[in-house]
């Protein structure tokens, strides 16, 4: 998780770097500003098919063949010499590799908890690693930058190796048998997941360069990366401990309506360094969150069938909206000089979206499936289609 997402969180801070000293002969925002785009993209759209390879090969032969290839890609990032060799190298190696890295591993820990009554707990414990991986690799791409963004992408091809390829195999997990899904609500989630995915990536790809231009110094804005890596690491896991007591459908919706207050609020206070960095950590634990549910509540919308599939579904959903959001952020920038603020405004809107849709997947949790009836000849008939 660490490498995963909190690798991608990391990018801008590259990003930042590579407008301000023009490292690829361009300083569109949005032109750099979408290669992270494209990578987290295709990281979740390539979602089911590493739930189908997970289900065929197991967890950890998924996430050990993701992680070579991601690893390649960040080595190739590293000798990158126009924007569409990053699109290539970063974008698209890097996101299709961490797309075999990171769903597998929340299907994993939920399979290994399934049934325990902390499990939502043990959700949120292992996908707070994205966290730690932004606390840790944010302080050590903000350092490495100041020497070259190259040797950045080089190092973080080394970790990724080291970190991930090599402990892999410790994923390995009971097989189960997969039978035809059977998605009670999954569509409310996907709705869900859809939606606030086109405010979600925009603070991980622009924040960096918003808060340089609100005049803080590159140092202190990296500084915010670190910030949501810190709220990510704590605040996801008592979400998560939270969802426990008062369900997974009601954390959802207190995370996704915080999230919108914040991104509202961010223009009023990005140019405070408390209000900056209050932003980041709020943002890190209720963004986090979201993504940490996700998993949880797709095994609570399920009847049946595989949650590697389930799951996939509904991180695949985000990946139109991170593929756009911060796109269209950028070119709000690059037209206007006021373009973040509305960046973060349209952001705020879509997470309040999110929210109605959140209160939506609540009510068909809350409701139960219609049962079966009963006959004569000892088949069951549903409610629906019985009368006296």
């Amino acid at each position: 998780m660490a490498h995963g997402p909190g690798l991608h969180y990391c990018y801008g801070i590259i990003a930042a770097e590579l407008v301000e000293s023009n490292g690829l002969e361009t300083t569109s925002r949005a032109l750099i500003g979408g290669a992270g785009s494209v990578s987290t993209g295709l990281m979740l759209l390539g979602a089911p098919l590493s739930a189908f390879a997970q289900d065929a090969a197991g967890a950890w032969r998924t996430v050990a063949g993701g992680a070579g290839v991601a690893a390649l890609g960040l080595g190739l990032s590293g000798v990158a010499t126009r924007a569409w060799h990053l699109y290539l190298t970063f974008g698209v190696l890097v996101g299709l590799g961490h797309s075999f890295c990171f769903p597998p591993c929340p299907v994993a820990v939920a399979q290994h908890f399934e049934g325990h009554p902390r499990a939502a707990l043990a959700s949120g414990i292992a996908t707070a690693g994205s966290g730690f991986g932004t606390i840790a690799l944010g302080l050590l791409t903000a350092w490495l930058v100041a020497t070259g963004w190259r040797l950045a992408f080089f190092v973080l091809a080394l970790s990724t190796f080291a970190f991930v390829e090599l402990v892999a195999p410790a994923l390995e997990a009971r097989r189960r048998a997969v039978d035809r899904d059977a998605p009670r609500g999954v569509r409310r989630l996907v709705a869900c997941t859809a939606l606030y995915a086109f405010g979600w990536e925009i603070p991980f790809v622009h924040l960096v360069s918003y808060a340089r231009e609100r005049g803080h110094t590159p140092a202190a804005a990296a500084g915010a990366v670190v910030a949501i890596g810190v709220g990510g690491l704590g605040g996801r896991v008592a979400a998560l401990a939270a969802a426990d007591a008062i369900g997974l459908p009601v954390a959802l919706l207190g995370a996704t309506s915080a999230t919108a207050l914040a991104d509202a609020a961010l223009p009023s206070i990005v140019a405070s360094r408390v209000g900056l960095y209050c932003y980041g950590m709020l943002v890190g634990s209720t963004a986090g969150a979201c993504v940490g549910l996700t998993t949880p509540l797709a095994r609570a919308c399920l009847e049946g069938g595989s949650l590697a599939r389930a799951s996939g579904l509904a991180y695949s959903a985000m990946a139109p909206g991170l593929l756009v959001g911060p796109i269209v952020a950028g070119a709000l920038r690059d037209a206007r000089s006021d373009g973040y603020d509305v960046a973060f405004y349209l952001a705020a809107t879509c997470w309040a979206a999110a929210t109605v849709a959140a209160w939506h997947l609540r009510a068909s949790l809350r409701s139960p499936p219609p049962r079966a009836l009963p006959t004569s000849g000892g088949r069951g008939i549903d409610n629906d289609s019985h009368s006296a």
